[in-house]
């Protein structure tokens, strides 16, 4: 199940760039580039929700094997028209089509864990690992990316993102845990999910953690090039994802020896902290070695925000409520590159990484506000009626 998952989110990390590289290979510019990537996460972001209240309804299999289906073929489609047509409107909105129709892998895979876990330590490792696990596929993804559109073309790159997405998620919807989910009926509606006054927490939290990200790592492209070295912002970028990734690891191992809220309270701390800094770095090593440091926290702090939407999720809504924080979390990354890149132009790149600051700070703000809401009243999984189709 596990690899299957891994296999099946490496479109996450392969299709925004994937799509940049086939819009500029067929002559388009890089706003039109932009367009068709950002067409993209928006279908995602938008759609997120909505499918993953649709699992809860009728069961994993049900919907994964033809989303699965059906991002193969829009994915091509857009290929297709990009490849004869150029980019134009018909590219846009088939890549919010695609965008649409990405199978959920990360957040079925984590409404299982729940269930699967026979303890509270071992089910909050596991939502570790899922926090390794999203950084392993953004950082193999765009490897074969680039690999693909330096030996085939970019064209193949993004046919074999919809090609791993497809046999991912219909890989995954073959193991037993995915395929008997269905028979396991969750007594209450779908249509809660955000009711939750300690989800609302989460949810605002990864929105201002996805900001802090995003507008710290566009101010790196603007920071490489006043340092003279351009390409070295991919480096840099990379240094951030294996802290994560270590990060994420390491909290896998201790996961059991703090509570889940105050894991939370504590990567939201030392990601504001670490940021810092940032803002007087002098050259291009010291700024791989501060946003390898950056990265440490962020895995575990989104390990401990899945391993508390696990425990807040009304019953009937753990699908819908991890599509939710998929949701929250482009919405935070499209607000960062937004914001940042506006501050970049006006003053600077210190100043996107003052918004980081400010927004990882506003992160752990809303933590500690609503603290109390993210006590645990209950396992997502302890109300079910097996048997039941």
């Amino acid at each position: 199940m596990v690899v299957a998952g891994i296999i099946g989110r490496l479109p996450v990390g392969m299709n925004s760039l994937g799509l940049v590289l086939l819009v500029r290979d067929v002559g388009g510019s890089y706003a039109a580039a932009g367009a068709v990537a950002a067409s993209y996460s928006i279908g995602v972001a938008a759609m997120a929700p909505s499918v993953g209240w649709a699992i809860d309804r009728w069961g994993q299999t049900r919907l994964l094997r033809p989303t699965a289906v059906a991002f193969v073929v829009t994915l091509s489609s857009v290929v297709f028209v990009l490849e004869h047509d150029g980019p134009g409107v018909p590219a846009v909105v088939l890549a919010a089509l695609a965008g649409t129709t990405l199978p959920p892998i990360g957040s079925c895979m984590r409404a299982l864990w729940p269930e699967l876990a026979d303890s509270d330590d071992s089910r909050d490792a596991a939502f570790a690992l899922e926090a390794v696990i999203q950084e392993v596929a953004f950082m193999i993804g765009p490897l074969i990316v680039g690999l693909l559109a330096v030996t085939v073309s970019p064209a193949a790159a993004v046919l074999a993102a919809g090609l791993l997405g497809a046999g991912g998620a219909l890989a995954f919807s073959a193991c037993g845990p995915s395929r008997t989910a269905h028979r396991r009926v969750f007594r209450g509606s779908g249509h809660g999910a955000l009711r939750g006054r300690g989800i609302r927490t989460v949810m605002l939290a990864t929105v201002s953690v996805g900001v802090a990200t995003s507008a710290a790592q566009v101010a790196m492209p603007a920071f490489s090039e006043e340092y003279g070295t351009p390409a070295a912002a991919g480096i840099i970028l990379a240094f951030l994802s294996l802290g994560s990734l270590v990060g994420g690891i390491v909290a896998a191992l201790g996961a059991a020896r703090i509570g889940p809220v105050r894991r939370y309270v504590v990567a939201l701390a030392v990601l504001a902290l670490a940021l810092v800094p940032l803002l007087a770095a002098g050259s291009v090593a010291q700024m791989a070695v501060l946003m390898f440091l950056t990265g440490v926290p962020i895995a575990p702090g989104f390990a401990s925000a899945y391993s508390l939407l696990g425990t807040l999720a009304k019953p009937g809504t753990a699908t819908a409520t991890f599509a939710w924080n998929t949701t929250s979390i482009i919405l935070g990354s499209a607000l960062g590159s937004a914001i940042g890149g506006v501050c970049i132009r006006e003053f600077g790149y210190r100043s996107s990484i003052t918004v980081s600051v400010v927004a990882a700070s506003l992160a752990l703000a809303i933590v500690l506000a609503g603290r109390r809401g993210l006590e645990p009243s209950g396992r997502a999984g302890a109300d079910v009626v097996p048997g039941v189709t």
